[in-house]
C-alpha cells in the first residue's frame, strides 16, 4: 500500500485536491481516502483542555489511517497528516510557552509524532500565496483563521527545515487541474519506483 498525505494551511485547497486526486486514481487503483478529521473532535480547543484536545487529534489521525487500511487498498489519501497535527501543538506552545508543565504531554506527542512520521510513503507540502488566498473562500474555522495563515506557514517551513522532513512541495496557486497533474505525476513516479523493486 502507498501512503500519501496532504499537508498544508487550512484554505491551500487539501480537500479539494484529494477529492479530484481519489476520482482521478481511483479509475486505475483501489483508494481509500481518509477525510479531514477536525469535524470529530468532541473537546474544547482552549488552553485548559488543549493537550487532551491535541492528543484526540493525534490518536484519531493514527486510528483512521489504520482502519482506512484494514482493506488493503492499493493507495490510501490521507487529508491532512500527523505532520498537521505536530504543526498546530507547536502553535500552542509558541502561546503558551513551554513550561515545565508541559514537558511530559509535549515527550508523549513528540514520541507519537516520530514513530507515526515514517508511515507515509510520500507527503505534498500543499502551499500557496497568501494574496490567492485572501481570494479563497474557506469554511474551515475549526483551528485557525485567516489571519494566523502566515505564522502557521512560517512554522510548518520552520518545522520542516529544522527536522529535515522529506516533503514535496507543490504550489497550488493556478487552477486545480495543473495541480492535480503535479501530484499525479509524483505519485505515478513513486508507484513506478515501488514497482521496480
Amino acid at each position: 500500500m502507498l501512503k500519501i498525505g496532504l499537508s498544508g494551511i487550512a484554505g491551500c485547497g487539501k480537500s479539494s485536491l484529494i477529492l479530484e486526486l481519489k476520482k482521478i486514481l481511483g479509475i486505475k487503483y483501489n483508494i481509500e481516502l481518509l477525510e479531514d478529521i477536525s469535524n470529530t473532535n468532541p473537546f474544547d480547543d482552549n488552553k485548559e483542555t488543549n493537550f487532551i484536545s491535541q492528543f484526540y487529534y493525534f490518536s484519531t489521525q493514527i486510528n483512521e489511517e489504520n482502519k482506512k487500511s484494514i482493506s488493503t487498498p492499493e493507495i490510501l489519501l490521507c487529508d491532512k497528516t500527523i505532520l498537521d497535527q505536530w504543526i498546530y501543538w507547536k502553535r500552542y506552545l509558541s502561546k503558551v510557552g513551554e513550561g515545565k508543565h508541559l514537558s511530559e504531554k509535549e515527550q508523549v506527542l513528540k514520541t507519537i509524532y516520530d514513530y507515526w512520521l515514517n508511515s507515509y510513503d510520500i507527503i505534498f507540502f500543499i502551499r500557496v500565496d497568501q494574496s490567492v488566498l485572501a481570494s479563497r473562500e474557506t469554511n474551515n474555522l475549526l483551528r485557525d483563521n485567516f489571519s494566523n495563515n502566515e505564522n502557521i506557514e512560517n512554522l510548518y517551513l520552520k518545522i520542516i527545515k529544522k527536522e529535515n522532513i522529506k516533503v514535496v512541495e507543490i504550489w497550488n496557486n493556478k487552477a486545480i487541474d495543473e495541480t492535480i497533474h503535479k501530484l499525479a505525476e509524483k505519485i505515478a513516479d513513486k508507484l513506478e519506483k515501488n514497482n521496480e523493486n
